[in-house]
């Protein structure tokens, strides 16, 4: 009797262990499902107040300074630097930008593998990448995607123009 026992006390430990962190979260908001699972409006202020803090006076037109580009061949290498609006160092991992020339798209691609800037501070990079052929017009923007890491957490931005 006292292995069945010790088999029902173990599987009833489990569903409790299961279901009563669920009933005491229910419970603590008034049964509230929504309230239990979501943050209030509070703790979504606090967040994005923080996140404010970080990110200092946020981007600016001249948060990127693309320089005078040098063509070799049909290799394109074209040096930016980079004016970190955070509060914290952070690293580039990566840093595409795409322009569109006579029906040509060209993307042009960060040559070293990560970059670091300290907070508020200046980094310079180079991008590279090929084209097809001679470009009889001024190449326009069409997009750009960088990836940041920050404190460990990796934050990619992609933006079509």
């Amino acid at each position: 009797m006292g292995e069945r026992s010790l088999k029902w006390g173990l599987r009833l430990l489990g569903v409790a262990l299961f279901l009563g962190p669920i009933f005491i979260s229910l419970g603590a908001n008034n049964w509230d499902p929504k309230a239990a699972v979501l943050p209030s409006e509070a703790e979504l202020n606090e967040v994005a107040d923080a996140v404010k803090g970080v990110m200092g006076g946020g981007f600016s037109p001249d948060t990127l300074t693309l320089g005078s580009p040098s063509i070799v061949g049909d290799q394109v290498s074209l040096p930016a630097e980079f004016r970190s609006p955070f509060n914290i160092p952070v690293k580039i991992r990566s840093f595409s930008i795409h322009f569109r020339a006579d029906g040509q798209l060209l993307t042009l691609n960060m040559k070293e593998s990560a970059v670091e800037v300290p907070a508020r501070g200046i980094a310079s990079f180079t991008l590279v990448g090929t084209y097809g052929g001679p470009i009889t017009v001024e190449p326009t923007l069409s997009g750009f995607s960088v990836k940041f890491e920050a404190l460990g957490v990796q934050i990619e931005f992609k933006q079509e123009v």
